[in-house]
C-alpha cells in the first residue's frame, strides 16, 4: 500500500521521491537506482541497467527480485534476450514466448 502511494504522489504531484531501501523489490519502479557499499558508488542507472549486474548486486549480499532472477536464468539458456525487472514483465514475455520455434 505504502508503495502504492509513493508512486501515486510522484506522478500525480510530480515530485521528486528519494528512498533508501535495502528491498531491491522495492527499488523496481523508480527511474533511477543507485547502489551503493562501503561509502562507494558501485551501480548507477535505471532498473534495467542496474539488475543487468545480477552478479555484483549478489555479491554485496543484496537479493535481486525473483522476476530479475529467473530472467537471468532464462537470458542465459537462450529462451529471452532481455532481463525483466518485475513480474508483469516477465510474465508478458513467457505469455507472447513461440516456444515451437
Amino acid at each position: 500500500e505504502i508503495m502504492g502511494l509513493i508512486q501515486e504522489i510522484a506522478a500525480t504531484k510530480e515530485k521528486t521521491i528519494l528512498m533508501i531501501t535495502h528491498h531491491l523489490d522495492e527499488a523496481i519502479f523508480s527511474d533511477r537506482i543507485v547502489v551503493m557499499n562501503q561509502g562507494k558508488i558501485l551501480l548507477d542507472g535505471s532498473p534495467k541497467e542496474v539488475f543487468a549486474n545480477k552478479g555484483l548486486l549478489e555479491s554485496v549480499k543484496l537479493d535481486v527480485p525473483f522476476a530479475v532472477k529467473a530472467s537471468h536464468e532464462l537470458v542465459e539458456r537462450g529462451i529471452l534476450k532481455t532481463v525483466c525487472t518485475d513480474d508483469e514483465e516477465l510474465m508478458t514475455l513467457l505469455w507472447t514466448l513461440d516456444l515451437k520455434a
